[in-house]
């Protein structure tokens, strides 16, 4: 699990991930670490960076170093995304179902930019493994949509097939 530490979240819970609640209209603390808050990215770095001193054979990421439709919606991350295109995502974007059949441009450019990010970070958390123990095998996690529904997979789970391939990992777990 890469963004799953409920004890880190008890101690630091502006680590916490903003999700959109749909019922409510509004944006809540989620169970998961945010990527793109920079103290939650260097502890989640250090953490894999220490487990890789250890004397095994591999490490599988989690699936859950992707972000949900509804997740990542925190301040940084609309910072960065307002930096990368100049204008702000609105949540009340995510009130369209269902999603895969979205149209509108922002909703697009939003997930792939946000799927992006997260495999950057993986791409960052296999390089600082793999200074630290390069004989280390490395995997992860994708769901079958990944592969079966590829726009669906963007859409409801930032997930690309194609980025995941990009980044040469020595194992791909599907979740069925």
């Amino acid at each position: 699990s890469v963004r799953q530490m409920d004890w880190k979240l008890r101690s630091n819970p502006k680590w916490a991930d903003l999700r959109y609640n749909p019922l409510k209209m509004n944006l809540s603390s989620s169970e998961s670490m945010d990527i793109f808050q920079p103290g939650a990215r260097d502890y989640i770095m250090s953490l894999y960076q220490d487990l890789a001193v250890y004397p095994m054979e591999g490490i599988v990421f989690g699936d859950d170093l992707f972000y949900k439709t509804e997740e990542g919606l925190g301040e940084e991350a609309q910072q960065q995304f307002k930096q990368d295109f100049g204008e702000l995502f609105s949540p009340k974007v995510l009130q369209q179902t269902p999603l895969a059949s979205i149209s509108n441009d922002i909703f697009w450019r939003w997930v792939g930019w946000k799927s992006r990010q997260a495999y950057y970070f993986l791409d960052e958390l296999k390089q600082t493994v793999k200074k630290t123990n390069p004989a280390l095998q490395l995997g992860i996690f994708i769901s079958d949509k990944t592969i079966l529904n590829p726009v669906q997979a963007l859409a409801q789970n930032s997930q690309d097939l194609l980025e995941t391939k990009r980044y040469m990992l020595d194992y791909y777990g599907i979740n069925v």
